[in-house]
Formats: structure tokens, sequence, C-alpha cells
């Protein structure tokens, strides 16, 4: 007979420990990080506690179930359509008082509910002192104390689960809020009206009719409330003032759970961190940590570290001296056909482009870019750089929250794009896919560019320029097309932490890992695709094609292919870029004019799929077009500058 799976869900807000929990129940690795946004869909895994096999759900970092973001949406669609076996609610212990407005919602899904109150060892450094045991007794669930970095509490953690899960569910029937009078006689005759009560209390369902988002509860009714299900059917007014109602008792409610048992300290204490984040979102000081974070992290260590010294050598010693030679010579000898040849050993051979493109050129820079960036989040500097850029982009039309995806773009835009659900207006969304396709350079790209043009101080600082002017000039451009108010800029601060040597690494090597799985193959179809082409002689027409405007900028026909390949993979043209150059073949001023058209050229096919899929073909297309003209433009007008001063 088969045993029953049963699921437990974790909630809570960002950067409280959920993914980390997730990681030690399940054994395998989902990225934490020290800023919101990391979980931005439902992650699923399978954890064994003793006999109980059990289905994890790591939902993204919620406040509450108001439904009103996409986080929220997500995670109440989950509550409501899936059936749960049990919550486990993480909350930060030195912000508690924020986190029960979140358990007053949970125990009202009557489904059964562990809260582990995560992060005490910092809550202990401020002085904050917190009686889990009498917590667990008022609020009638279990309450776990951990600090899951330290791994302390996760035994007791997976022993509530598993008791849970056993049905053996310990505890007095939990504490709710007290509504007025007439908002519960709204949820009694709503209640009646829900559909067989399933897995949720009926009285949740009423009460989530009344969020903003109806659309998500109004299924769940079998017939109408007043004429319609939630806040349209009673008049939007009343449902609004019922909602004030319900959070202000839902925060009497926490008050009264929390008294005598959250005690912080009379004079609340400031250590290092604060002072160190204080000048991190300081206008001056942390325009000048920024500007040193740029240029040690991604210019010195990226740029000419890893894209200089690391790739000479293992492209230009381990491949081209040691690994290519052998390869020709054992292809030559045991493949008799000159065609098959090609396929293993020639220009767009599998070993000598796809598997040396990608471990001796991208490998390496792709593994130092997600080095520093690991650093960077897990230390918490990520939101108070979006902290410190909030008044700058809210030039163009954002706000604060937009910087996190574009500094995700640096790294892969494909994530990136992804990552822009977290911003709360469809316009924000588009807005910010548009820059990430057209002005942030990914990783590989970035380094490989910075590398070329690094021996030339003007270079660099044309090739930066006149990325800065399309990001600012289309931002401005789009902001003004679209209209619309930007949102207030809202987003926890998380503590600055010491990251962990380890977690850097293991985070590191998950990404590399990742980065690996997603691009071999694709380096490789493509190297099959472009040998294909090559031989069939499509290839050579489609670069004809492709010189035809590139001819007005002064470029050599091969850049067609490094262009060509730029589509595929943003990562894959930079690496053509970088051979040519290596060749020869380009002057300086063709390598600058080629790295701001690559730049600014198509997203690669992965970032095009993501971007369709969250915006639609039709946005698509407009960025595609968007894409090809402001590439071109730019390149022509550095030609003709150029054209001016030397000839």
């Amino acid at each position: 007979m088969k045993k029953k799976t049963s699921r437990v869900a974790l909630l809570g807000p960002p950067n409280v420990g959920k993914s980390l929990l997730f990681n030690l129940l399940c054994r395998q690795y989902t990225i934490v990080s020290n800023y919101p946004g990391t979980t931005i869909e439902l992650s699923r895994g399978r954890a064994l506690l003793g006999k109980n096999c059990l289905e994890v759900v790591d939902t993204p970092g919620t406040y509450t179930l108001n439904a009103v973001s996409e986080e929220e949406k997500l995670t109440c669609k989950l509550l409501l359509q899936e059936r749960l076996d049990l919550i486990v609610q993480v909350a930060d212990a030195r912000n508690l008082p924020r986190m029960l407005n979140l358990t007053a919602e949970l125990v009202e899904t009557g489904i059964p509910l562990i809260l582990v109150v995560n992060l005490m060892d910092e809550a202990n450094r401020l002085g904050i002192r917190i009686k889990t045991n009498e917590l667990s007794r008022k609020l009638g669930i279990p309450v776990v104390a951990a600090s899951m970095v330290a791994g302390d509490g996760v035994e007791e953690v997976k022993n509530k689960i598993k008791y849970a899960v056993k049905g053996a569910f310990p505890g007095s029937y939990p504490s709710r809020p007290r509504y007025p009078l007439y908002v519960q006689n709204y949820v009694q005759s709503a209640s009646a009206k829900v559909k067989k009560p399933g897995h949720v209390a009926p009285e949740f369902v009423a009460l989530a009719s009344l969020h903003p988002d109806t659309g998500l509860s109004s299924s769940l009714f079998s017939k109408d409330i007043a004429g319609k299900p939630g806040k349209e059917g009673i008049n939007a007014a009343r449902a609004h003032h019922m909602l004030q109602e319900i959070n202000m008792a839902r925060r009497q409610w926490s008050k009264k759970m929390l008294k005598g048992v959250y005690l912080p300290p009379l004079i609340p204490k400031t250590g290092h961190e604060e002072k160190i984040s204080q000048l991190m979102v300081n206008p001056v000081s942390g325009t000048l940590i920024l500007l040193l974070v740029l240029y040690f992290g991604l210019y010195q260590f990226v740029g000419v570290w890893s894209a200089g010294y690391l790739v000479d050598y293992l492209d230009g010693y381990l491949f081209g001296e040691l690994i290519i030679p052998q390869v020709e010579k054992a292809v030559h000898r045991f493949v008799p056909f000159h065609w098959l040849q090609e396929l293993f050993s020639g220009p767009y051979g599998l070993i000598t482009l796809g598997l040396r493109y990608t471990f001796a050129i991208i490998l390496p820079i792709v593994f130092s870019f997600f080095l520093v960036f690991s650093f960077i989040e897990d230390s918490g500097y990520l939101p108070r750089m979006a902290y410190l850029l909030n008044n700058l982009v809210s030039k163009i039309g954002l706000n604060g929250k937009a910087v996190i995806p574009l500094a995700l773009g640096l790294g892969c835009g494909t994530l990136a794009v992804l990552v822009t659900r977290t911003l709360e207006t469809r316009r924000e969304r588009m807005l910010t896919a548009l820059l990430l396709s057209l002005a942030v350079p990914c990783s590989a790209q970035l380094a490989l560019i910075m590398a070329l043009l690094a021996g030339s101080g003007a270079a660099i600082w044309v090739w930066l320029l006149a990325v800065l002017f399309v990001f600012a000039g289309a931002s401005y451009t789009a902001n003004r097309v679209t209209g619309g108010v930007t949102p207030p800029f809202c987003m926890e601060i998380p503590p600055l932490r010491r990251p962990g040597i380890s977690g850097i690494f293991r985070k590191t090597a998950a990404r590399t890992r990742w980065y690996l799985v997603e691009v071999l193959p694709m380096f490789l179809v493509t190297s099959l695709l472009i040998w294909g082409a090559s031989i069939s002689g499509f290839l050579s027409w489609l670069v004809q094609l492709c010189h035809i405007p590139l001819q007005a900028l002064g470029l050599p026909e091969e850049i067609s292919m490094v262009l060509i390949m730029g589509f595929v993979r943003r990562d894959y043209g930079a690496a053509g870029l970088f051979e040519l150059t290596q060749l020869g073949i380009l002057s300086p001023v063709q390598v600058l004019i080629t790295g701001v058209v690559l730049t600014l050229f198509l997203p690669c096919v992965a970032q095009l799929i993501v971007l369709i899929r969250e915006q639609g073909l039709f946005y698509a297309l407009i960025v595609i077009a968007t894409s090809v003209l402001v590439s071109w433009s730019a390149g022509y007008i550095i030609y003709c500058i150029y054209g001016i001063m030397y000839f």
C-alpha cells in the first residue's frame, strides 16, 4: 500500500530563513539570499522525516494574505486551491510584533500551524528576550525558537513537523482575533455560501473575499454574496471599512499575545553593523562605497583578473596549446570524412567552439561574477543599494525595488526578467524588462567587453557613456509613453551580515552548476546548427544579409557571426568578439563599435522566451525592434564621430 505524502508549506516574510529551512528539510539547494525577491515562484521538494514522506513547498516572501502583490496572490492561491496538511510560518525574532499579523491570518485557515521564531541569535545580541513556551501556550500552536544558520532548533522543527503530519498535533485550539459583530455576521453569512469547505475553513474564504483580488476566492462560492462575491457585492466602501476593522483587531490580538512574552531592551542596542549600514545609504558615503564595489568587484576581479589572466591561461594555453591540437590530430586520424571532421574540430565544431567557449571563456567569468555577487547579496548590501538609488531611478518612472532585478541582470538577464514579478505594477515590470533586454549586459558579456576595452581608457568610457545614455533615454521615453504614477518605495531592509565562506562557495557552485546545465547543451546545439548552416550554405547567405547594415558601421563580415551567436547567447557572442580581437582581425575602433552594438543588441533566446511568457508576444516584438534600431544607431553615431575626429 502506497504511503500518503503530506504537503507542508513554508510561509513568512522575506529574509527570515524559509529557503534555508527548505534546504535543510529537503537536502536540495535553492538560492538563499539576504534580500527580497529570491523566491519568486513556488519551490517544491521532497523530505523524509522518519517514516513520513513530505512534499515541502517554499513560498515567496509574504507579509500578509491581502493578495495585492504577485507574491501574496501566489501564496493565497496555494492556500485556497491546494490541499495542505501543515503550514510552517517562519518569523523574524527581532521583529516579532510585525510577524504575528500573518499568524492571525494563518490560524483562520484551519490548517495546522507551527510558528518557527528564527534569528534568535541576532535577537539576543540586540537584547531582545522571547518566552517561546509562553507564546506557544497563548497562541495554542507549537512555537520553536531557532537560529537555523547555526543549526539551533532545526531538529526540534523537524520533530514538530513529524508529529503534526502524523496527527499528534500538540496544543489547545488556536487563539483567534475577535472581530466586531457586523464583521462576524458577514463572515457567518458568506461562509454559508462557500462551496464544499474542503481543506480551508469557510471563514477564511469569506475573509479572503474582502481582499482587493477577489478572483482567487470568488470561484469558491456556490452562489453570490449580496449579488456578487466579495468587495463588489457588499459595497466597496463597506468592504474597505471591514478590512480596516479586521486589521485593527489583528493588531490588538498580536499585542495581547506578545504581552509579557516579547521583551525588548529599554534602550535599543546599536552595533557596528548599523553604523556601516548608515554609511551605505548616505548619499555621499553610499555613492563612494557603490563605486568601490563596482570597481574592485566587477571591473578588477571579474573584468581584469578573470576575463584577462584566467581566460588567457585556459583558452590560450590549456585549450589552445594542449587540448585543441590533440583533438584535431585525433579527429583527422580517426574520422574519414571532411564534413564530419568539421563537426568536431572545424571553426564551428562541437569541441573547438562549443566546449572551448563554455569551459575556457565563459565558465571562469561566470564563476568569478557569481562569487562576487554571492558575497554582495549575502551581506545585505543589495537592498541598501536599492534605497540609495531610489531617488535616481524615480526620475525614470521606477522605484528602488527595480534596482534588484536590474542588478541581477548583470548576472543573468533571464533570471532578472523573472524577478520583475516582485514589482508592484505591470508598467514597472514592462519598463524594467525593456531596460534588461536593451542596456543591461550579462556577467560574461560585461566582463569580456570590459577586458577587451580595458587597454584604452577612452574606449571603455565611450562604451559606458553610450550604454548609460541609451539606458536613460529608453527609460525616459518609455516612461513618457506609458505614463502612470511611480509607486512609493517600500522595502524590507535586512540586517547586515558577515557572509559565511562556505555559504558563498556553496551558492556559487550551485549557480555555476545550474549555468552549465543550461548553457552547455545550448552551446553544443548551437555549434551543431551553425555547422549545419555552414555546410548547407545558409550561413553564408545569413552573414551576407547581416553584413549589409554592418558595412555602414565600418565592420567586417565576421561581425555578422558575432551578432548571430549573440542572439543565441549574449555571452556566446561576446566570446566570439573576444576571439576575433585575439586574432587581430579588428581595429580598436571596430572593437569599440562592436562592443556597443553587441551590448545593445537583441536579448538572448532564453531571455526572449521568458519575456514573451511574462509580457506577451506583442511586447517582445516591440523590444526586438527597439533593440535592433537602437544598437545600429548607437554604433553608427560612434563610427561617424571617430570618422570626423581621425579622417
